[in-house]
C-alpha cells in the first residue's frame, strides 16, 4: 500500500487548491489561517491545533472518510515532490468549499473545550522545562498567543493539585508558573486528559 498523507482541518485536506495555501508545518503550529472563500473566516491558532491533533490520533478513520469523499468525486489522490522533483508520498486533497462545509459546524473560539485543550498543551510543554524563567516566558507567551484565559489554567492546576500531581498556580514573576509533584502520574492524566478534550469536538 502506497504512503498516504492526510494533512486535514477536522479531517479535510486544505493543502493547495489554487491560491490556497497552508503548510503543514503552520498547522502544527497552530498558526491563525483565513478562509478565502464561503464566509472567510479565520481558523484560529487554537483550532487549527486541535484540529491537526484529532487527524493524526484519528488517522485510520479520516483515512476511510476520505475514500468516501474519492468515491463521491469530492476528493482525489495526488504525488507530492520536494524541490529536486523527488516524491515524498501521495496526499489526498479535496475542494475548499467541502473543506468550509466541514468547518462551519466547528465550536466558536469562545468555546470552553477550546481553552481547556489550549491550557492542557500548556501545561503539557511547560512541564518539560527546568528553567523557571524560560517556563514562565514561555508561559505568558502561550497564553497570548492561544489567546487562553489564565483561569482556565488556574482552574486545572487547582484539579491536579487535588490529586497531588502539580503545585497550584505560581504568580511570582521569577517562578515557573507551577511545580510537578509526580511526574508518572502527571504525564498519564494530563495526556489522557488532552485526549478526552479533543474528543469531544468529534461528537
Amino acid at each position: 500500500m502506497r504512503k498516504t498523507s492526510l494533512n486535514v482541518y477536522f479531517y479535510i485536506l486544505i493543502d493547495k487548491v489554487g491560491d490556497y495555501y497552508i503548510h503543514r508545518e503552520l498547522v502544527k503550529m497552530g498558526k491563525e489561517v483565513e478562509l478565502k472563500y464561503g464566509k472567510k473566516e479565520r481558523i484560529t491558532p487554537l483550532l487549527s491545533l486541535i484540529c491537526h491533533f484529532l487527524t493524526y490520533y484519528n488517522y485510520s478513520r479520516s483515512r476511510n472518510f476520505f475514500n468516501r469523499l474519492e468515491r463521491f468525486g469530492l476528493a482525489y489522490e495526488v504525488p507530492v515532490y520536494d524541490s529536486y522533483a523527488r516524491f515524498i508520498h501521495y496526499e489526498i486533497r479535496c475542494p475548499l468549499e467541502v473543506a468550509e462545509y466541514v468547518l462551519s459546524d466547528a465550536p466558536a473560539f469562545e468555546s470552553e473545550l477550546l481553552w481547556e485543550f489550549g491550557s492542557l498543551v500548556t501545561i503539557l510543554e511547560l512541564s518539560k522545562l527546568r528553567d523557571p524563567r524560560v517556563a514562565r516566558e514561555n508561559f505568558e507567551r502561550y497564553l497570548d498567543f492561544y489567546r487562553i484565559p489564565i483561569d482556565i489554567v488556574k482552574r486545572i492546576l487547582d484539579e491536579l493539585s487535588e490529586l497531588g500531581i502539580t503545585s497550584r498556580y505560581i504568580g511570582l514573576p521569577d517562578s515557573g508558573p507551577f511545580l510537578v509533584l509526580d511526574n508518572r502520574r502527571f504525564e498519564e492524566i494530563v495526556k489522557r486528559r488532552l485526549i478526552d478534550t479533543a474528543l469531544m469536538f468529534l461528537r
